[in-house]
């Protein structure tokens, strides 16, 4: 996990409007910089003018331009792969979101089918009915949406908004970081999300995320910031 943040978009385009026409660094211009680190930090520096490190700088300072481009460029990729990603677990999560569907659509039809005829017999009691469906299913009782409350969804991300979902992946990809309703507000600016009331969904998103346990709120009311609910808090609140 890195330890530095990306660029924004403003930062970004200030950055390339500094560097002109600038070409990306070669590979070779690239080794070129790391041999004139080296040189620099393993030779004797003397206690008068070090013309050496002076010329090595001189070389370098004179070349940045190239490595600043191709640095702008890789953030730029970046955050195009990060989206792509985003992108495609969205996907996956709609993909579950819709199999889980028919799950529960199959289970709906063993109780009309199977639970309801046994009821209608006499064979058995509803409890009775409702434990042989169980079993023929592979569902514990806790399984059960009357067990779990209608509150509480039976995963937490069931029912995310896509932004919602989207947010929810950058904050695990980034680790541990604060996640305040500015960071949030800015990183939404980043996906391009209109200006109108974004803001107020990122303070809804996060408490949103917050109520599913997904995320933990710190600090006070006007200063309120979340973090990223690792699996043994979570597993403890379940308990």
């Amino acid at each position: 996990m890195t330890n530095y943040t990306l660029l924004t978009a403003e930062q970004r385009a200030t950055v390339a409007a500094q560097l002109g026409d600038a070409k990306p660094a070669t590979d070779s211009l690239i080794l070129s910089f790391g041999t004139s680190v080296a040189n620099r930090r393993k030779h004797d520096h003397p206690q008068w003018e070090d013309l050496y490190c002076m010329n090595l700088s001189s070389y370098m300072g004179e070349r940045v331009a190239p490595v600043l481009r191709r640095l702008l460029d890789a953030e730029d990729e970046s955050i195009r792969l990060r989206a792509r990603v985003t992108e495609l677990e969205i996907v996956r999560l709609d993909f579950v979101q819709a199999h889980r569907n028919e799950a529960l659509a199959e289970i709906a039809d063993l109780f009309e089918s199977y639970g309801q005829a046994m009821l209608d017999s006499g064979i058995m009691t509803g409890a009775e009915a409702a434990e042989k469906i169980r079993e023929r299913i592979g569902m514990t009782e806790k399984d059960t949406p009357s067990a779990r409350g209608e509150s509480t969804p039976a995963h937490p991300e069931d029912g995310l908004s896509r932004r919602a979902t989207r947010l929810l992946f950058a904050i695990r990809e980034a680790g541990s970081v604060r996640w305040t309703t500015g960071r949030v507000d800015a990183l939404y600016a980043e996906y391009g999300y209109p200006t109108r009331n974004r803001r107020t969904g990122a303070r809804k998103d996060l408490i949103e995320l917050a109520r599913r346990g997904l995320l933990t709120a710190h600090g006070p009311d006007d200063d309120r910031y979340f973090l990223l609910t690792r699996p043994s808090a979570a597993a403890t609140r379940e308990a």
